[in-house]
């Protein structure tokens, strides 16, 4: 299909990847929580804008269209070959297309201020529409698909929500993981400790006061050793208090990933829905002439 909406794809696509990207960053925060597969939340591009006419529509901004789409200016792909490429101005702020940078530069061209216009390339010839019920109907198409991006980044602000709380989580228990750690690492030398006293009494006769030194210093070790075993104790216990929250979180990444998966399907739909709408609206408007060729 060429580039036609490849920038809707494109955020469907991101928006799809970023439950998984929060479940990433969880993991190497060293937390053991579930997360859910999902997709941070973002707004196709060619879902036309909120206007300041009714009725209500999509809003997006010229400066995230060029932010999304500066990669494609060094593609190699000809543009006057693309089924369809279309920029529409809501408003002097607001933004919707389907194209590149260099259309947006050409529709520029046509546009007065304050004045809502769409531009669109079909068959390597360029056409201009400021008719109001044309415009209306180009809005309307793309509601839906609006709509459904809306759902999706409210998912998306609940996983990053949930994600904020696994780390958190996650950061308590490695700070406890830590001290763990320290405690283990006490218990090797106290270890090493009593080895060095058995092998001190090995193979060799010891006086009555040798004896007594050497059962003072064990029994001092494994006082210590019993200190350390009841801090270990006590970590492992405020460990588990952790677990039980991590796993809420976990299951509710788990269910939020599934209704991304399930909106990201429908918006997948809609797009192809979209993009066959357009294409047959762009052609009655030159058929009917309120599409003017321009040069």
């Amino acid at each position: 299909m060429g580039r036609f909406f490849r920038v809707q794809q494109r955020q469907i696509d991101l928006v799809m990847a970023f439950g998984l990207v929060c479940a990433a960053l969880v993991a190497l925060a060293g937390c053991g929580g579930k997360s859910g597969a999902g997709a941070p939340a973002s707004q196709p591009a060619a879902a036309p804008a909120r206007a300041e006419a009714p009725p209500e529509e999509p809003a997006e901004l010229e400066s995230e269209v060029a932010e999304e789409l500066e990669d494609d200016e060094g593609d190699d792909i000809d543009d006057e070959d693309d089924d369809l490429n279309y920029v529409l101005f809501v408003d002097d702020d607001s933004t919707s297309m389907s194209g590149s940078i260099r259309d947006i530069d050409r529709a520029r061209r046509h546009k007065r201020p304050g004045e809502r216009v769409l531009w669109f390339r079909h068959e390597g010839k360029e056409y201009v529409v400021r008719d109001r019920a044309v415009l209306e109907r180009v809005v309307a198409i793309w509601k839906p698909l609006q709509e459904l991006g809306s759902a999706q980044g409210k998912l998306g602000s609940k996983q990053g929500a949930l994600g904020q709380k696994q780390g958190a989580l996650g950061n308590r228990q490695g700070k406890l993981g830590a001290e763990q750690g320290k405690l283990g690492a006490r218990q090797g030398e106290l270890g090493a400790q009593q080895a060095e006293l058995g092998s001190r009494a090995a193979g060799r006769s010891l006086s009555a006061a040798e004896e007594a030194k050497l059962e003072r210093e064990e029994r001092e070790i494994e006082r210590k050793m019993r200190q350390l075993e009841k801090e270990m104790e006590r970590l492992a216990d405020r460990m588990r208090e952790l677990e039980k929250p991590m796993e809420a979180l976990g299951k509710q990444m788990e269910a939020i990933g599934k209704d991304m998966d399930v909106v990201g399907r429908k918006m997948e739909a809609a797009a192809r829905k979209a993009r066959g709408e357009m294409t047959a609206e762009l052609e009655r408007a030159i058929t009917s002439g309120q599409a003017k060729l321009v040069q």
